[in-house]
């Protein structure tokens, strides 16, 4: 097998899975290695080529390790219509076309595996897969990316700003040199986007869902989490009812029994509530070449023994959906006229300065408005169904009181 596969890209994840594959010596190392860019400084000893075309024609099962959505399409494209294999790590490519990639994995008898489009180190799809055979998930709740729970925890465990946090992130290799998809939560919907597919058999529209990153997080959010013995960790969560599948994304304050609240740095989380189960959680390394190579290279060990995902043979119930509405406690900061304007019947709370809602309030009335709260300098952090509302309000009634008898 070794000799007809082709590994298209070399950057973090791709130097990852070749370190792995070169070590093992099972005969999945690359023959072929497909790069863009000839002026590039890569390691010696390697040889690589820059004719896509000539490498896919060589190759029987293709690595796709590429940022470009498109491009990793054409190349996933061609290969599955060919009756051949791919093996991708490109979330935003699963997320989009995965309807399309189905479909010609079934009409041409060719495989497509993506588990490192996920979690990286978690083999989530696969356990999906095998272990809720006769099942029925009914929620998903999840840390999904690496780069952003390793900010906030550098954030909330060693007071650091965003700006060192993040920089650090990058440093260690968890973070691109652009991190906005990591850190706008964009990365994230991807992932939901392929974990409903396969947990419902419902594929979303990844620019429907409800989506807030961390990059307008304030201080005073940290400073909230940390009074009332909580933190904050990017969650995204999904759930079925009557057949309608709603998903988000929110920066979220939890409680310290949370199953998620002690998953920090570069790991992912992913708990799973299911009929016959229960709740189960996994975790692992979310970012890293090692890490996420490791996936990779699981994805060519099992699609030599003929491995493929139930969604192939079970089929999209709904392409390209919009997530039904749900409904979130939130707290939200912003200016007082703005709050007004548009939460005119909750409780408003001021506190040093800053303007305070507390409230349940649908996902979807909130994407609508976060880029208006955003735009005046304002923050929107969801609360976790266990944590009460009123215990978040006491803490604003009990600052109020202070700040007042001084």
């Amino acid at each position: 097998m070794g000799n007809k596969i082709g590994l298209i890209g070399f950057g973090v994840v791709g130097q990852g899975y070749y370190e792995i594959a070169n070590k093992d010596g099972k005969n999945l190392k690359p023959q072929h290695i497909a790069v863009k860019s000839k002026e590039k400084e890569r390691p010696k000893g390697i040889s690589f080529q820059y004719d896509l075309e000539a490498l896919l024609a060589d190759s029987e099962i293709g690595v796709e390790l590429i940022s470009e959505t498109e491009t990793a399409y054409f190349i996933a494209k061609k290969l599955l219509e060919s009756g051949k294999t791919v093996i991708s790590a490109n979330k935003k490519l699963v997320a989009k076309h995965l309807p399309e990639l189905l479909e010609l994995e079934r009409a041409h008898g060719g495989k497509f595996l993506y588990e490192a489009a996920v979690a990286a180190s978690i083999p989530v799809l696969s356990n999906i897969s095998t272990q809720y055979q006769g099942d029925q998930i009914e929620e998903i709740q999840g840390i999904l990316n690496g780069s952003s729970n390793y900010i906030l925890s550098k954030i909330q465990q060693e007071n650091q700003n965003f700006e060192e946090a993040l920089k650090q992130a990058q440093d260690n290799g968890y973070a691109e040199a652009d991190p906005s998809f990591d850190i706008n939560g964009s990365d994230v919907a991807s992932k939901l986007c392929i974990l409903a597919a396969h947990s419902y058999g419902v594929h979303l529209d990844e620019k429907s869902i409800p989506c807030i990153g961390i990059d307008h997080l304030q201080a005073e959010d940290f400073s909230l989490a940390k009074k009332v013995g909580g933190k904050i960790k990017l969650i995204a969560q999904s759930s079925v009812k009557d057949g309608d599948v709603s998903a988000s994304i929110f920066p979220t304050l939890v409680g310290p029994n949370h199953p998620l609240s002690q998953v920090e740095n570069e790991y992912n989380a992913i708990s799973i509530l299911s009929k016959n189960i229960g709740l189960q959680n996994f975790q692992g390394k979310g970012a890293g070449g090692l890490a996420t190579g490791s996936a990779v290279y699981s994805d060519l060990a099992k699609s030599s023994s003929g491995f493929k995902y139930t969604l192939v043979e079970n089929g999209l119930k709904k392409q390209y959906a919009a997530p039904a509405s749900s409904e979130h406690q939130f707290v939200i900061t912003a200016d007082s006229q703005l709050l007004e304007e548009n939460f005119p019947y909750h409780q408003k709370y001021t506190f040093e300065g800053k303007d305070y809602v507390l409230g349940n309030f649908d996902s979807k009335l909130i994407e609508g408005i976060k880029e208006k709260i955003f735009t005046v300098g304002g923050s929107i952090l969801a609360i976790d169904k266990n944590l009460s509302l009123e215990k978040i309000a006491s803490h604003f009634e009990a600052q109020a009181l202070e700040l007042s008898e001084e």
